[in-house]
């Protein structure tokens, strides 16, 4: 295999960092069309490179840990972004904080397993990747809908989802943290 297709899922995750620069200088310039397509590129982004590194048998140490990273950064910065310049509304405020909150704790815990060399497998779980593909879909509509009460509950529904992650996170984490 070439090495550009061992590389291509983490030049598709290294996009999505970049993409968060473009989305927000479409955002600020009021570019709704091009902020739509930076977001939709970016969410597809998120399913293609797991996808194209089990099917070209491309996965790597360094892209089990850029891939999170990728939709960590995404994810929270867009928040803030939407909070900032788009849409100041209290459940894109109690969404980009919960998360926020929750990716820190869970970045901190890592330091922490990997600082004292713990053996901890912390798989992702499901009910994250449906979470990551729920908030990528409020990021688009929020971006190209004005505020409805339906995408607040929707705001809602995903920090709740949020907070559901973190405790099962949390408590994966401590079950395998051996003493």
């Amino acid at each position: 295999m070439s090495d550009i297709k061992k590389l291509l899922p983490n030049i598709i995750s290294i996009f999505r960092i970049v993409s968060i620069h473009l989305f927000f200088y479409s955002v600020f310039n009021k570019l709704r069309f091009i902020s739509f397509l930076v977001l939709l590129l970016a969410a597809l982004s998120d399913f293609f490179d797991g996808y194209i590194a089990r099917k070209l048998k491309a996965e790597s140490k360094i892209g089990e840990l850029l891939d999170p990273i990728a939709d960590k950064l995404f994810s929270n910065a867009v928040l803030w972004g939407i909070c900032f310049f788009k849409s100041p509304t209290l459940p894109n405020y109690i969404m980009a904080v919960s998360l926020t909150l929750r990716d820190l704790i869970l970045l901190f815990g890592g330091f922490i397993v990997v600082l004292k060399k713990i053996k901890v497998t912390m798989k992702p779980i499901y009910l994250s990747k449906i979470c990551t593909t729920l908030i990528f879909t409020y990021i688009i509509l929020s971006i190209t809908f004005n505020k409805t009460v339906l995408l607040e509950v929707f705001g809602y529904v995903i920090v709740l989802l949020i907070i559901s992650t973190f405790w099962i996170y949390l408590r994966r984490f401590f079950k395998g943290f051996k003493v």
